[in-house]
């Protein structure tokens, strides 16, 4: 009995030393090498050429039984497409065709281009062509601008009072001066005291006569009742050339009076005074 228990010890004792013995051993075995193999990338699917269109989301329209009120200050009240303004071409004044009238601007009224006058056009004048002619010497404040009959302007006129006591006469006249020698044939007066009555002279030289008896002066009409505002005149002796001529007023209008007071005076006028030249000449 006792010898089956020591064998049963030695037997525990040496399976004791072998389990021992192997576990030395597997301390000193080295790890075992691992191999980590990476996992493949996930595939992405191929992006296309064409991206997607955003779609942008539209302001509702409001309902037509919706009052404009309701929608904001800037939104417009209505969905109707904007008028169609019409376009006109302008044509610029520089372009017209060779003979044509320019084009009006654009909200002008279009007018009729003026006629062109009929008949030969009168001299111009400098405006000091014309001066009071006054050989008596009568006051100076007796008489109005003499620039004033050849200025084209028939609301204004040279004026020339009567004389107290010595009315209808007046004896004093408007001279034009030419400057320079020139063939007339015809001289046309205005004026707005009708009734009065008229002569016309002529005279050559540097200065013109002294006194209206000057046998320099050369009578170029006879002596003329001016019945209506406008008139004209044929000169005489067209064969010669003047520098100066004189528009001399010999009476006033009969409703001038015959003697005018000294308290009363009345005066005559000439609004226009021109003058043609000879033709051809």
């Amino acid at each position: 009995m006792a010898g089956i228990i020591a064998v049963s010890i030695l037997l525990l004792l040496g399976a004791a030393a072998a389990a021992y013995a192997a576990l030395k051993e597997e301390q000193h075995k080295p790890p075992p090498h691992l191999t980590i193999v990476a996992a493949p990338a996930p595939q992405l699917p191929a992006a296309t050429a064409t991206a997607p269109t955003a779609t942008v989301p539209t302001a509702p329209v409001p309902p037509a039984e919706t009052p404009s009120a309701a929608l904001p200050p800037s939104l417009p009240t209505t969905s109707s497409k904007p008028p169609k303004i019409p376009v006109q071409a302008h044509t610029p004044e520089h372009e017209t065709s060779k003979g044509e009238e320019s084009t009006p601007a654009t909200g002008s009224t279009p007018t009729a281009p003026n006629p062109a006058p009929k008949g030969p056009m009168p001299i111009l004048l400098d405006t000091n062509a014309a001066s009071t002619y006054n050989p008596n010497g009568f006051p100076e404040s007796d008489f109005g601008d003499p620039t004033l009959a050849i200025d084209g302007e028939t609301t204004t006129a040279w004026t020339a009072q009567v004389q107290p006591g010595a009315g209808p006469l007046v004896n004093a006249g408007l001279l034009v001066n030419l400057n320079a020698n020139r063939h007339l044939a015809k001289l046309k007066l205005i004026t707005s005291t009708p009734g009065l009555t008229v002569r016309i002279y002529g005279a050559r030289g540097a200065h013109p006569p002294a006194a209206i008896t000057d046998p320099a002066w050369t009578q170029l009409t006879a002596e003329r009742l001016v019945k209506k505002k406008r008139v004209g005149m044929t000169l005489q002796d067209a064969t010669k050339s003047f520098r100066y001529v004189l528009a001399w007023i010999v009476k006033a209008p009969a409703s001038a009076g015959t003697a005018p007071s000294a308290t009363q005076t009345s005066s005559v006028s000439l609004d226009e005074v021109m003058l043609f030249p000879a033709p051809n000449k």
